[in-house]
Order: structure tokens, then C-alpha cells, then sequence
């Protein structure tokens, strides 16, 4: 098993299939390999009619997320200081 299906098989099931443009469409959860290729086929059709390309991403579909909270204090002398605890999440932070 090569390419997306040995991801997916790696990285094990559930798994979300979404456009390589991240933009919430094109995105499929395939919960077992069975429903791998539909979830596919779907993606990347719905991915080249909204952004000209076919590509997908797969990752691991976490069915139970959790939170992440940073904390973040500063003071007027500009002294930072962060801290954070991360937990399973299937979401995606970009800054």
C-alpha cells in the first residue's frame, strides 16, 4: 500500500480527508478503510471545482478533542512569559 492509502493505514482510522487549501470544504471523515476511497473521491472533486486543484490532505480524525489553553502575561517593560497545555484536538491553529 502506497501514497494517500498507506497514510491513512499509518496513521490509522478515523481519518479527515480535506482540500490542500484548508478552506472547510472538500472535508470527508472516513471512519473505516472501506469509506477511504469515497471520502477521496468526494474531496477531491469538491477541491478542483472550488480551488482549480485536486490535492487533499489526510490526517488523523480525533473523535474526542480536546483544548488548548495558552496563557500569555506581559509586563510595560516588555517581559513575556507564555505557558500552555495542549490536548488531543482535530483542529488546525494558524497564526
Amino acid at each position: 500500500m502506497t501514497g494517500v492509502d498507506g497514510g491513512a493505514h499509518q496513521i490509522g482510522f478515523p481519518v479527515l480527508v480535506k482540500a490542500s487549501a484548508e478552506w472547510r470544504q472538500g472535508i470527508r471523515i472516513a471512519f473505516t478503510p472501506s469509506e477511504l476511497p469515497g471520502a477521496l473521491s468526494q474531496a477531491r472533486s469538491e477541491s478542483r471545482r472550488s480551488f482549480g486543484d485536486a490535492a487533499v490532505i489526510v490526517e488523523r480524525y480525533i473523535t474526542r478533542p480536546g483544548t488548548w489553553k495558552y496563557q500569555i502575561v506581559g509586563t510595560s517593560t516588555a517581559t513575556w512569559s507564555t505557558s500552555h497545555e495542549d490536548a488531543r484536538c482535530s483542529a488546525a491553529i494558524r497564526s
